[in-house]
Order: C-alpha cells, then structure tokens, then sequence
C-alpha cells in the first residue's frame, strides 16, 4: 500500500525508507551506563586503578562488588545512590560502572568467576587524560556490531558494521555535519559497512524537500512501534529501561548517549543540535587506515570478542577474520573453507600478518590431524 501521496517528492526514496524504519529490528544500541565523557574516563581509570591494587583475581559476586563500592566511597571517587539496605542494592552503582567498562572492553567480569582487567583496561591506567581519551578512541573506532555482548536480533541482522567508522564516512558526504535528527532517522537503520550509499541518498532527499514534508515524514516514522522480532538487548537489570511504545522515540531516547559514545573522539563533536567534524585531514587518514583492510569479524562467543576487543594489538582486518576463520573451524570442510579464503585474499596481508595467519593454519592442521 502506498503511504505517500502520488505528488510527494522522491516518493520512491522515502517509501523505501519508511518500510526499512518499519521492518528493522535494530538500532545503533548502546548500553545506557553512563553518558562518556571526560570526567566519566577518568572515573573508569579510577575505578580499574582500585581492582588492579586490591581486586585483581577476586571472584566478581554481591561481596565483592560491595566491598569494592566502600573502597571507592572512603578513597572519595563514588557517592552510594542507596544508603543501608540491601547488599544487592547498594552494589548496583559498580555494577552500572562495569557495564560501562565492559562496553570498551577494558574489564572481563563473568558471575562468581575472577575480575580480568584486558590489556586495553591497563592501557587505560598508563597515562594521564590526553593518553586515556587517545585509547577511548581507539576502541570505540574498534567497536562493532554484531558483537556478543548484545543478543538477539543484533547478531542477526547486523552483518559486520563499525558503527563510529560509518559515521566519518557519512559525515564526509556531507560536508563534515548531520542534523540529529538525519543521525536519529537514518544513521541508525545502517547494518553494514556497505550502506553508506543507502543512508546518504536517503539524507540527500530528505535535505532536498521543504518543512513541510519532512515532519510528515517524522508524523508516518513516529508512529511505528518496535516490531515483534526486535530483542530488548540489555540484560542488566541495574540499566535504565527502555523507551516503550515506538521505534522513533526508543532511539530518541538512547540517542543521547549514542552522540556521547560515537563523537567523543577530538576530531568529532557537538554543535547544537548538529554533529561535526572538527579535524577532517584527521577524519580522511583514519578512514585511509581503516578502511582497505577492513574485514569485520563475526565472534561466536563472548570470551572471543573480550580476547579480541581488549587486546590493543589487533584490528578489523582481513588477518584478524582469517585467524577466526582457522580457530573457529570444526570439520575437516571448515579447514577447507577458511585454506581458500585465505588463499583468495592473501594478498591483502601484510608480511606479519600473513605469518600470523600461517601460524593459525598450521595449529589447526596439527589440531585436525589428532
């Protein structure tokens, strides 16, 4: 069924974009711990500087959790949101701040299993805050969807998105700035590297019609609900929940602390109600870095992603994917696959990496021959 009238301009374009908003599962999610911001990087540092003196190796329970949350009450760092009460309670607070943690993969915490601080959590420890803000940035370029940490439709649909990536490149079509509401509407439908095209002909158009016609775009986009397939992605039930009723005001409503995760590096920001760039030779050597290279890897479980995307060493790159490849294999057809994939792309490998994929090739082939 039509929704448009036949005179509405580029009528195809935002029908096509209505029955995408309509029909998608997911959004651009990000767990709502904390808005990031300078000060909030200086309390994660703090916070893993406590684990790291006195945690370190301690099982992560509801005493534990307690115990570490009066540490950083008496050195002054946190203010209990519940005073007395119950143990679960007061420890919600730490719990919030591991989340945030976690998303930047700097802390590795499983239910009553040791505290694992990753390598780019001692990164994080190992300077003052022009050095703390260089790794935030580094992992929020390296953050991905799908990764494990968000279930359901996000490891489905998403196939192989770096969200702040696609950011830059749609920023670069446009002149280095996007309204939220284009980033709201738009932006958030992309699953893939490869959308870029899709979102800007969907934001050239909206950018090309009147006043008018875009709040009877917003009229039809805000009042669709979420669909049935989409999955509450935060289990945590310490979170702020979500926005009930549509999909336009659920990603209204996370949007904040989108903005505040995916401009946070220097060389993006905050304009109003605009998102710039504020270094573009910047912009264009990160993409001129990232993107030839770029393979996105799909990990199967959750200790994988926190082996990769704590580790400082390693990339979105093809050497990373094909390693995968060669790790995750089963049969002896798997082995195969991934030999003709790497064979297919060796070319697009450094020297080191392409040793580095070797290894992996030939670990599995002892593997399999026992």
């Amino acid at each position: 069924m039509r929704t448009l009238g036949k005179s509405f301009p580029f009528r195809g374009i935002f029908e096509s974009f209505l029955d995408e908003y309509s029909r998608r599962t997911t959004y651009w999610y990000v767990p709502k711990a904390r808005a990031l911001n300078g000060e909030n990087v200086d309390v994660m540092a703090e916070i893993l500087n406590v684990i790291l003196d006195k945690f370190l190796g301690c099982v992560w329970n509801v005493q534990t959790q307690d115990q570490i949350l009066n540490r950083l009450v008496h050195l002054g760092i946190m203010k209990p949101s519940k005073a007395g009460g119950k143990q679960a309670d007061r420890a919600a607070l730490i719990r919030i701040w591991k989340k945030l943690l976690e998303t930047f993969g700097f802390l590795w915490v499983q239910d009553d299993r040791e505290i694992i601080i990753t390598d780019a959590g001692l990164d994080l420890l190992d300077g003052q805050a022009d050095r703390r803000r260089s790794v935030v940035e580094r992992q929020i370029i390296k953050y991905q969807y799908p990764n494990p940490s968000l279930s359901g439709a996000y490891a489905e649909v998403f196939t192989g998105l770096l969200p702040h990536i696609f950011l830059l490149q749609v920023l670069v079509e446009f002149d280095y700035r996007i309204t939220f509401t284009e980033y709201e509407l738009f932006v958030n439908l992309a699953t893939s590297q490869e959308d870029v095209e899709r979102i800007s002909r969907y934001i050239r158009s909206w950018r090309d019609i009147n006043e008018e016609e875009k709040q009877i775009l917003i009229d039809k986009a805000g009042r669709m609900p979420m669909t049935e397939e989409a999955v509450d992605v935060e289990a945590d039930a310490d979170m702020e929940p979500e926005g009930e009723g549509t999909r336009f005001n659920r990603i209204h409503l996370d949007a904040n602390y989108q903005r505040s995760f995916f401009a946070f590096p220097s060389y993006i920001g905050v304009e109003g109600r605009d998102i710039v760039c504020r270094a573009p030779d910047r912009v264009k050597q990160l993409l001129n870095h990232v993107l030839p290279s770029l393979k996105i890897t799909k990990f199967r479980a959750i200790e994988d992603w926190f082996a990769y995307f704590g580790d400082p060493k390693q990339e979105p790159s093809w050497a990373t994917y094909l390693i995968s490849l060669f790790e995750d294999a089963v049969t002896s057809e798997d082995v195969k696959k991934a030999q003709s994939v790497a064979e297919e792309h060796r070319g697009l490998l450094a020297p080191h990496e392409a040793e580095s994929v070797e290894k992996a090739q030939i670990e599995k082939d002892i593997e399999t021959f026992y």
